[in-house]
């Protein structure tokens, strides 16, 4: 039994076991363990672990695949039972709300709704760790799930930033504003592209 043994076995076992998931998030899944999967063998291959230690070292890892495909199951049945108050269509609703209320607004307290808008999405981004939304994921790889909470979490504190540069804007000059917007998009997406 070689370590790319270990691995085939592993993903097929969870192949069996999340039977139910539909073909593609399946597909996807397996895909996305199976990088990570052979990223952890190849570590410990080079640090001089047995073919032994290896099947030991990935189920402690990694769970059994049947306790994965429980967590994974029930992780998706849970969020689409609890469903969302505040998902897409609820951000999306939430702008469309923004931007009718910006011309009814005087004109000293129009981004007060936009600030608002960014200071909620930078709590469903770090709740929920949506990273779509951030042009620059988009085009990067496959993203473990320790890089996602660090990206959600500084993407939220961003969106926080803007929130807050927003609402104090009538009190600094509106040149100092653009230009703190500018710098922090540049450094958010340099982040971004160095993540």
């Amino acid at each position: 039994m070689n370590a790319q043994h270990i691995i085939d076995r592993y993903t097929e076992e969870l192949n069996a076991e999340l039977a139910n998931m539909p073909e593609v998030e399946r597909e996807n899944t397996i895909a996305e363990l199976k990088g990570h999967l052979t990223a952890f063998v190849q570590d410990r291959m080079n640090a001089g672990h047995s073919v032994e230690d290896l099947r030991e070292a990935v189920e402690n890892e990694f769970s059994h695949p049947k306790e994965l495909a429980e967590a994974m199951m029930g992780e998706g049945e849970e969020q689409k039972r609890r469903g969302s108050v505040l998902g897409k269509s609820g951000l999306s609703v939430f702008l469309i709300a923004v931007i009718i209320l910006l011309p009814l607004l005087p004109p000293s307290y129009r981004y007060v709704p936009l600030a608002l808008y960014l200071a909620v999405l930078a709590g469903y981004v770090w709740k929920r760790k949506k990273l779509m939304m951030f042009a620059g994921v988009r085009k990067n790889k496959m993203r473990s799930q320790h890089e996602i909470v660090t990206i959600s979490r500084v993407g939220a504190g961003y969106l926080l930033f803007l929130a807050v540069l927003l609402l104090v804007q009538p009190l600094i000059n509106a040149f100092v504003v653009l230009l703190l917007i500018v710098v922090s998009c540049a450094a958010f997406f340099l982040y971004l592209n160095v993540k």
